[in-house]
């Protein structure tokens, strides 16, 4: 579990989903050439804003059965403010390997 967490200037280029959706989903960002998430280039002094975070939530442990015992996960979610309200923009589970 973790408190939310800026993305902007983080390495996102590992995750084709993640990329996907913040080209279809932040309008003022891109994807560096070194793939990191920064402000779209444009002509002017002001470069865009957004203020994507991420977040790891909903932490589970639940018996899957007596054969294969316990299984983890928490969820992987990238939101942003919009109209006063969090948006999700991506969201996946990540599932732990007990080994």
């Amino acid at each position: 579990m973790s408190d939310a967490t800026r993305l902007f200037g983080q390495k996102v280029s590992g995750n084709a989903e993640l990329v996907k959706a913040i080209a279809s989903g932040v309008p003022g960002a891109e994807i560096s050439s070194a793939g990191r998430l920064e402000s779209k280039k444009v002509p002017g002094p002001k470069a865009p804003y957004f203020d994507l975070k991420m977040s790891f939530i909903s932490h589970r442990i639940v018996k899957d059965s007596e054969l294969y015992g316990l299984v983890e996960s928490m969820e992987y979610v990238v939101s942003q403010p919009r109209r006063g309200q969090l948006e999700h923009i991506h969201k996946e589970v990540i599932k732990f390997d007990s080994a």
